[in-house]
């Protein structure tokens, strides 16, 4: 069964710069990062290997609405 067609604008690829892949990784593994600056760094860097920001989510064991949350602060 074929895929429907998404619907509205097509999302850029994400691309990092290996200064930004490393400050993202510490971030994420860091004991003293705040939970949810490293949430953000680990989604971040699983979007950059591809996917989607919902898969990301659903990869990291997120529910919804932190899904809602971390879409309108990385848009």
């Amino acid at each position: 069964m074929p895929t429907p067609a998404r619907i509205g604008r097509p999302k850029a690829d994400l691309v990092l710069e290996e200064a930004e892949r490393v400050q993202l990784t510490r971030w994420a593994r860091r004991a003293k990062s705040a939970q949810y600056l490293a949430l953000r760094a680990k989604i971040i860097l699983r979007c950059a290997q591809g996917g989607t920001n919902k898969q990301a989510a659903a990869d990291l064991g997120r529910d919804g609405d932190d899904q809602s949350e971390i879409e309108r602060s990385t848009a």
